[in-house]
């Protein structure tokens, strides 16, 4: 017999080990860093007269009291970036993927049957009647519903879906979308993607920084830029590492 409530509270519990391995996943790239900075100082010409060993270099105090925080510092700020671009919540989301505001009061035949849906859906679960947007430019069937809270939510639908789907059909995806905003799914996928876009920023800073050496840099100035090269390189790489385990989470 299928147990509604028992669902709900399977997938809550998997959500919350989702974000822990989320955070094992951020553990994981700093511990990456900080043995690939330990792996460059080790032949630095500093330390490679020493012949240190790598296990003394990966335990040095005055390396990891650096790498640690210098990463987590970076991966802080451009998930705090990343949460004030998505200050707004659901209407600024809507429309930075191309999404379209339909008027409630629209006679458009397929808009007007759209927000009579989405009313329908709201209020059948007792969530406060969302924006509306059409993704004009989008053939497929698809939808999404974002936002913070019940209170900054939206429902986005393709063209498409409202081009090939029915009205039962429809009432289907947008009672889906609503089991999204009534289930806090939304409010996790904005932290999700802070917490993502603060690992890739690692891979963004990583680019940059071996975009600035063009072809115009002679040989010696690139020999002199080596080490800071090799560490564009590690966090370039890196950024991939910690973006492609944030997916795979998601």
């Amino acid at each position: 017999m299928f147990d509604f409530f028992e669902r709900q509270e399977q997938a809550r519990r998997n959500t919350a080990l989702l974000v822990l391995l989320f955070a094992v996943a951020v553990v994981s790239v700093i511990g990456v860093i900080h043995a690939c900075v330990s792996l460059l100082l080790l032949f630095s010409p500093r330390f490679a007269m020493q012949a240190a060993p790598f296990r003394s270099m990966f335990l040095n105090p005055a390396i990891y009291r650096l790498t640690i925080p210098a990463t987590l510092l970076l991966i802080l700020c451009g998930t705090i970036y990343k949460f004030w671009q998505l200050r707004h919540g659901g209407p600024d989301i809507a429309e930075r993927l191309g999404g379209r505001l339909v008027d409630p009061a629209s006679r458009e035949p397929r808009e007007q049957r759209l927000i009579n849906v989405v009313e329908e859906m709201a209020i059948a679960s007792g969530l406060p009647v969302p924006l509306v947007y059409i993704l004009d430019r989008e053939g497929g069937i698809n939808a999404f519903a974002a936002g913070f809270s019940p209170a900054d939510a939206v429902i986005a639908v393709t063209d498409g879906a409202l081009e090939l789907l029915s009205r039962e059909e429809l009432q289907g995806v947008i009672a889906h979308e609503c089991s999204h905003i009534l289930g806090g799914d939304t409010r996790l996928n904005l932290r999700l993607m802070g917490m993502v876009h603060g690992i890739l920023l690692l891979h963004l800073t990583g680019a940059a920084i071996l975009r600035s050496f063009d072809s115009n840099y002679g040989g010696r100035k690139m020999r002199d830029s080596a080490p800071l090269i090799a560490v564009a390189l590690v966090l370039y790489l890196v950024g991939f590492v910690g973006g492609f385990m944030a997916t795979l989470i998601k």
